[in-house]
């Protein structure tokens, strides 16, 4: 699980094969998508993932206003590994300006770069780079931003 804040996450689910259950459920309720249940030691509960959780992302692809077939489409599109953005039912979204600046940002070329293969890596590098580059994103002051490339990432 990779922090953005202290509402935002990154939880990377990795199985081993494609019979092993992720172990968790999505439920869509007024248009979010919600963790409903997680079994205990699952992979869903190593990641990070709590009940309620609510998502935001899938694979770096906004779920924001998609039904749920095409968010579970989503997470089960790669047979191995699922990679969810996900914030704490705590953080109100109604009349929240950083709320609003995180769903602007979440089609931004700057947040495309965290899908390419070099910060897919499974190394631990790989996780610094990501979240390096994540904090990078959402520190920045205005709402206006230019492609991050893997270089500027690397820094």
């Amino acid at each position: 699980m990779t922090k953005l804040n202290e509402s935002l996450r990154i939880c990377i689910m990795i199985r081993n094969s494609q019979k092993e259950q992720y172990g968790c459920d999505v439920m869509t309720h007024n248009g979010e998508h919600l963790i409903v249940s997680i079994i205990p030691g699952s992979i869903a509960e190593r990641s990070g993932l709590k009940r309620v959780h609510r998502i935001v992302a899938v694979n770096g692809i906004n779920v924001l206003e998609l039904a749920q077939t095409q968010v579970s489409y989503l997470i089960l599109s790669n047979p191995l590994k699922c990679e969810l953005l996900v914030i704490d039912p705590s953080f109100s979204t109604h009349k929240n300006p950083e709320w609003d600046r995180i769903v602007s940002e979440l089609d931004s070329p700057a947040l495309i770069c965290l899908h390419s293969p070099y910060m897919l890596s499974s190394n631990n590098n790989g996780m610094e780079m990501i979240e390096k580059a994540v904090n990078k994103i959402f520190s920045m002051p205005t709402k206006s931003y230019s492609r991050v490339g893997e270089e500027e990432v690397r820094e």
